[in-house]
């Protein structure tokens, strides 16, 4: 119950991060994005003895929309977040459109992820868009280290401003 004596000096440390990304819309419903974050790899070590940098890490998503209300996704992340050790980290999902006349359109979607160091979840999700208005709802539940059923729980709320862009026209 001894506290840290580094921090117990009262440090703090600010660093400046660096992500490029790409995006990619093909003919026949496919999408590719790559990013790469924390390029610059910038040291958040609060002594100065021994650094210690955020690991760049590499995403790659793939995307197939096999019609305008059904999408299906792959995703992988490679990082070295503890020393030499490299995570991997890959997901599968798809989301469902249920557009109507009247009460806007209703999406319902769903993902798994496995990965090395114990690493599996499980995600699912529910959508509505009326005009400029959304909200979404997710729950994500980690399996590979599960303890309870609590999980993590976003909502969000979004308005959109100005003219829609001519492919929701």
């Amino acid at each position: 119950n001894r506290a840290d004596p580094v921090l117990a000096q009262g440090r703090q440390k600010q660093a400046l991060s660096a992500d490029l990304g790409m995006g990619w819309r093909q003919a026949g419903g496919w999408t590719t994005g790559l990013v790469v974050a924390d390029v610059n790899e910038p040291n958040l070590a609060l002594d100065s003895k021994k650094p210690d940098p955020l690991r760049r890490s590499w995403r790659l998503g793939i995307g197939f929309e096999s019609s305008p209300y059904l999408t299906f996704v792959a995703h992988s992340e490679l990082k070295n977040r503890i020393g030499s050790v490299g995570d991997q980290r890959f997901s599968f999902g798809a989301e469902r459109l249920l557009p109507t006349a009247q009460l806007g359109i209703f999406g319902f979607r769903g993902s798994l992820g496995t990965g090395n160091r114990s690493f599996k979840s499980v995600a699912a999700g529910v959508s509505w868009k009326l005009n400029a208005l959304g909200i979404d709802y997710g729950f994500a539940l980690p399996l590979g280290t599960l303890q309870s059923l609590q999980g993590s729980h976003r909502i969000s709320l979004t308005v959109r401003f100005g003219e829609p862009p001519p492919e929701e026209e």
